[in-house]
């Protein structure tokens, strides 16, 4: 008889389940974000496609930063909501059946 169980606690599974959704929404979310602001900084440092002003004194380059900023606040409200679902769904399933 072996002294370490075969299968693990349901809360080490558990853990391991969030763990892997958390590292997948995170990875998705940074690949966002990442593409978003290198995104801003190839077209305001190397074109000029962000130099014309919307109105006076404010050009597209300051509107993409602002835009940029609310990116943000949503992303943080999809991972808020996503993991608070995820550990719900896990919290329900006290018994480990997954």
């Amino acid at each position: 008889m072996s002294a370490t169980p075969d299968r693990p606690h349901p809360a080490v599974r558990r853990f391991e389940i969030l763990a892997r959704r958390r590292s997948v929404l995170v990875r998705r979310l940074a690949l966002v974000t990442l593409v978003a602001f290198f995104t801003q900084q190839v077209l305001t440092n190397f074109t000029g496609a962000l130099d014309h002003f919307i109105v006076d004194g404010l050009s597209w380059a300051y509107l993409y930063a602002f835009v940029l900023f609310g990116l943000i606040v949503v992303l943080t409200a999809v991972y808020t909501r996503s993991m608070d679902k995820v550990e719900r769904e896990l919290a329900t399933d006290e018994d480990g059946a997954l």
